[in-house]
């Protein structure tokens, strides 16, 4: 009886052996870049704009005071949604809030060619607020699912690409204001964060359907080779896990 009880047990499969959904490195890397690099665009859309909105100025008819109220509201909106698209992940996949957010953003930036008049341009700001809230809290949970192990690595990547977008952006937009209007401006570098977020919706909806054994009628086969099957099984069938 004991040794019947003591080869059931032996037999079972144990918490270490179940099958786990974990991503590849390929899958990792795939979204440690997308991520990061649709946080660069993300920053670098609010700092182009200290050299293109003052030859703007002119043009749309405002001035220094709705210039400042344009940033005030731009800082309400892009915090405040924050807790908002926190609630939102109970519903939908976050990277799928993650990626439409992205696509607002360039959607919105690249209407910024069309605006006339200094309300138009609030109004494409808002959007762009509202599209790029959700990448600090959705993005760093999305890391930290991804690198366990490596939380504190991947959430500085995270945060310094956002910080490169800041560094370069002004530069970028001095180099293509020598080149273009600040209208193509906008249409440049908003179609840069429209393809990322189509990249990253795409990336995340993908999933590739589990294989079957080749031998599906086969039952002598040992429980730890059978277990290690389903968890290799359970690793390549996981889409982007997040």
């Amino acid at each position: 009886m004991n040794e019947q009880t003591t080869a059931i047990a032996s037999a079972a499969p144990t918490p270490a052996d179940a099958p786990t959904l974990e991503a590849t490195i390929r899958q990792k890397r795939l979204a440690l870049s997308l991520i990061s690099t649709c946080h660069t665009l993300n920053h670098l859309q609010y700092s182009i704009t200290s050299v293109l909105f003052p030859v703007m100025m002119t043009e749309l008819g405002f001035g220094l005071l709705q210039l400042g109220a344009l940033s005030a509201i731009s800082n309400f909106v892009g915090q405040g949604l924050q807790v908002v698209y926190g609630l939102f992940t109970g519903f939908f996949k976050r990277s799928v809030i993650l990626g439409t957010g992205n696509v607002i953003v360039g959607i919105s930036a690249i209407s910024q060619y069309f605006v006339g008049s200094y309300p138009q341009l609030l109004a494409a700001r808002i959007a762009i607020d509202a599209g790029s809230s959700p990448q600090h809290p959705l993005g760093a949970s999305i890391l930290s699912r991804f690198y366990p192990k490596a939380r504190g690595w991947a959430l500085t990547f995270h945060h310094s690409a956002g910080s490169f977008g800041s560094f370069i952006g002004p530069g970028l937009a001095s180099i293509a204001l020598l080149y273009m209007g600040w209208r193509t401006a906008f249409i440049v570098f908003g179609l840069a964060s429209l393809v990322m977020g189509l990249a990253l919706s795409s990336s995340a909806s993908t999933r590739r359907r589990p294989t079957k054994p080749k031998n599906a009628r086969a039952t002598s086969k040992p429980t730890s080779t059978r277990t290690a099957s389903v968890s290799r099984t359970a690793t390549l069938s996981s889409p982007l896990l997040f």
